[in-house]
């Protein structure tokens, strides 16, 4: 099949108008299955600039009694796909040269010799009332066919069902295929970022084709468009089932277990077992990125997690995501699915509980989101591999403020803080220090003396004990992961 054809009148076919009742076929009969758009009278010689596809040339034979022109018509014909040459035979030429038929036998295009006195306009008008006829006819199946694959974009459940509702419709193979794939058919763009790397492929496996280009090309662009209609429709439901589930787990994490806001049908067909045992998960990006990225990194973790039927929620006060997923997926699972979220933003911090029941979310959301500071970026960290951060996270809230108010609270002076936090990180070894700090060994002893007096004790092993347990309670429970300690 030759999709560049624009008719489905061949050349044969035109030999059954009242027309050609007359004519005969002289040469090129091999030629005859050629399609015919159009025909028109030409006498030049030079024929190039008239030359179409599918034009059927009607002539008086005046130009064609040299032998070299006839050579350069039928080679002009050839490389153009003309249909065939109906000559008038009588004045200029009383019969068709031996030298052109062997022209239309080698290119098999048609030569018809008609009488003299058959009135051209009576052919001409005859093939195109035929060929208007035809598009009249197709344009009005395709009008049908239009109607008929837009209501498919409102009824098909998947991708693969809207293409094989396509095929039954338009009785061809119509398929999703990569765009660097080779063809046989005509393929069409779907203008959605969905596809963007993908097209719409139409196979018509019939020989010759019923259809012309142009229905075929229109056929394909509304399927494309029709594609796209029905990813957007997904995209709407998918954006919705997030948003109603993203409303779904945020009253848990509140623990509020008021459900008059959830529309069950919004939230999907997965349903969600108060009896059960879930994952919680919570991710942070850090220190807050803009809103565009946070949708980025959102509709990337919505991909992810899909698979394992994961709620997914944003927290704008925390800036985190968090995610909760039944405890009957393999945590490996969990992991490989994370794995390909941290390879793209490695700067993200993860945690991961043990299984809680939903009675548990609010709690165990709170204490993991303390415990992120210690996870490592890139990777989804399990909470119970944090047996430091953990103890420190669980220990009472009042104590550790009173302690917190006799140790660090006391040196507000941002220098006498940033220097206390290296002499813990260094132990106090004074050459650690100043290789740390920019600053004179009397500087330093000046300050570690301003110190002890606002602290109202000495800096000794155990005190470093106390500013170091109050310094992690800090970490852990005041914005731990978009703290950055001097």
């Amino acid at each position: 099949m030759h999709w560049e054809e624009n008719s489905t009148l061949t050349v044969e076919q035109c030999l059954q108008f009242d027309a050609l009742q007359q004519a005969t076929v002289v040469g090129g009969f091999r030629g005859l299955s050629r399609l015919v758009q159009f025909a028109h009278v030409v006498e030049e010689p030079d024929i190039e600039a008239w030359i179409r596809p599918g034009l059927a040339i009607l002539t008086t034979g005046h130009p064609l009694r040299d032998e070299s022109i006839q050579q350069k018509w039928f080679y002009q014909l050839n490389a153009y796909h003309a249909a065939c040459v109906i000559i008038a035979r009588g004045r200029y030429l009383d019969a068709i040269p031996e030298s052109m038929i062997a022209q239309a036998e080698d290119y098999a295009i048609p030569i018809i010799e008609i009488p003299w006195d058959v009135p051209f306009v009576t052919i001409t008008s005859a093939i195109h009332q035929r060929l208007v006829n035809d598009h009249v006819k197709d344009w009005a199946h395709l009008t049908q066919w239009q109607t008929q694959l837009t209501h498919t974009a409102l009824t098909a459940r998947s991708l693969d069902e809207l293409m094989a509702k396509f095929s039954a419709i338009t009785h061809a193979r119509v398929q999703i295929t990569p765009r660097h794939k080779q063809t046989s058919g005509p393929s069409f763009v779907i203008p959605q970022d969905d596809l963007g790397e993908m097209k719409l492929s139409v196979q018509i496996d019939n020989r010759p084709s019923p259809y012309s280009d142009q229905f075929v090309d229109q056929l394909g662009r509304h399927m494309a468009t029709v594609t796209s209609l029905f990813l957007l429709r997904e995209q709407m439901r998918r954006q919705r089932t997030r948003d109603a589930r993203s409303r779904f787990i945020g009253q848990f994490l509140r623990s509020s277990l008021e459900m008059a806001d959830i529309t069950w049908e919004d939230v999907g067909p997965w349903p969600f077992d108060l009896d059960h045992a879930f994952f919680l998960i919570v991710i942070s990006p850090g220190r807050k990125p803009p809103d565009s990225l946070i949708s980025h990194i959102q509709d990337i973790l919505w991909h992810a997690f899909d698979p394992l039927h994961g709620f997914i929620t944003y927290v704008p006060m925390h800036n985190t995501w968090v995610v909760v997923i039944d405890s009957h997926a393999v945590i490996r699972q969990i992991h490989t699915q994370f794995q390909t979220i941290g390879g793209q933003f490695p700067e993200l911090r993860a945690i991961i509980s043990q299984p809680v029941a939903v009675s548990r979310f609010a709690s165990t959301y709170e204490h993991l989101r303390r415990l992120l500071i210690h996870a490592t970026p890139g990777s989804l960290i399990a909470a119970n591999t944090l047996i430091y951060p953990d103890i420190i996270a669980r220990l009472p809230v009042d104590s550790m403020e009173r302690l917190v108010d006799t140790t660090w609270n006391k040196v507000k002076n941002p220098d006498l803080r940033q220097t206390l936090l290296i002499w813990l990180q260094e132990g106090g070894h004074t050459p650690s220090i100043l290789k740390r700090l920019p600053i004179h060994r009397n500087t330093l002893r000046n300050r570690l003396v301003r110190i002890q007096k606002l602290l109202g004790i000495s800096l000794t092993t155990t005190t470093a004990q106390y500013l170091r347990l109050a310094w992690d309670w800090q970490e852990i429970n005041d914005s731990p992961v978009e703290r950055h300690p001097p």
